[in-house]
């Protein structure tokens, strides 16, 4: 059976330690509540502060990447799961290069998910996905006819 810590919410975190014979509970309590995070002497006012960097993406980019599929997922090829208040097919656009890794927010980046396939993305990074999605994006970009779009494609995608 695994020893479980119940620590109370009323208790400061010297009260909580005390609380505990065992040193290994005790070592662990104090490894994660440090001091320096706690605040007014009780857990329930911990205060964690984090920063986060959002880059900045283009709604136009999303909405063509989203309008271009018609409603169908490029990774599964199924019909998109509901359609919006909008009645428009509920689609996530998702970049090939992520923003994180420095890709562009363009349509030659950017490809229309189901809400499962885009998690899937996120958590799996099939290498055999992304390259299924590579040549969905290159055959849409062919369609369009634009030249200079396809060489953006070719001239990102030669990095990797």
């Amino acid at each position: 059976m695994k020893n479980i810590l119940i620590i109370s919410v009323d208790q400061t975190l010297e009260e909580t330690i005390e609380s505990y014979n065992n040193d290994v509970a005790n070592r662990i309590l104090k490894k994660v509540f440090n001091k320096e995070l706690l605040i007014n002497e009780g857990i329930k006012d911990l205060i964690i502060n984090q920063s986060v960097i959002r880059r900045r993406r283009s709604p136009d980019v999303a909405a063509y990447t989203r309008s271009r599929a018609n409603g169908i997922c490029d990774l599964c090829g199924r019909k998109a799961p509901f359609v919006d208040n909008n009645g428009i097919p509920f689609l996530e656009s998702h970049h090939l290069i992520t923003l994180a890794q420095g890709g562009p927010d363009v349509i030659f980046n950017t490809v229309a998910l189901c809400p499962n396939c885009h998690r899937k993305m996120h958590i799996i990074d099939s290498e055999e996905d992304k390259e299924f999605l590579k040549k969905v994006l290159y055959k849409y970009l062919l369609t369009d006819e634009e030249k200079e779009v396809v060489e953006k494609f070719e001239k990102l995608f030669a990095k990797e």
